[in-house]
């Protein structure tokens, strides 16, 4: 029996959430509050379960952080 369209897309999609979840994602989270920081961290690391997390309270640790390395994803709640 022929796939449809939307069984090949369905597929394809589920390959392509598959390699971005495997990935080794480098992710700074800055945020002051600790409980938001957790749930950040649990809902990301759901999505992501290979990556790795950085957690910062402040803009001068993220910058520290920043120094030490390369990040894929930054979180923050930084407003000027």
């Amino acid at each position: 029996m022929p796939t449809s369209h939307h069984d090949n897309t369905t597929r394809k999609g589920n390959e392509t959430a598959r390699r971005i979840s495997d990935r080794r994602f480098r992710i700074l989270i800055v945020e002051d509050d600790e409980l938001i920081r957790t749930l950040i961290k649990a809902l990301l690391s759901t999505a992501l379960p290979a990556a790795t997390f950085v957690e910062v309270e402040g803009n001068t640790d993220a910058v520290k952080a920043l120094d030490d390395g390369r990040f894929d994803l930054i979180t923050t709640d930084y407003m000027h």
